[in-house]
């Protein structure tokens, strides 16, 4: 069975991909594809200590970018 669920924070959304599971191990990853050669992402990454990682999660792009929802009270991002 699938479910989806939205993380409330960065540090929620940090956490659960920091833990291992039947998948693989503590929060060990890859990068690849496209979208992670143009913004200088390559090999492997732990979500645990990867400050990357982190920032991707909180919305805040290599280049400076922000993403996110703007609103009265600033930007609005969900990881």
């Amino acid at each position: 069975m699938l479910s989806i669920k939205a993380f409330k924070s960065a540090s929620s959304a940090k956490d659960y991909y920091s833990h291992g599971d039947y998948y693989g191990k503590e929060g060990e990853g890859v990068w690849f594809g496209d979208g992670a050669k143009e913004f200088g992402f390559g090999g492997e990454f732990n979500a645990k200590t990867d400050k990357a990682f982190e920032n991707l999660l909180k919305g805040h792009l290599p280049n400076g970018q922000i993403l996110g929802q703007r609103t009265k009270d600033g930007i609005k991002h969900r990881p």
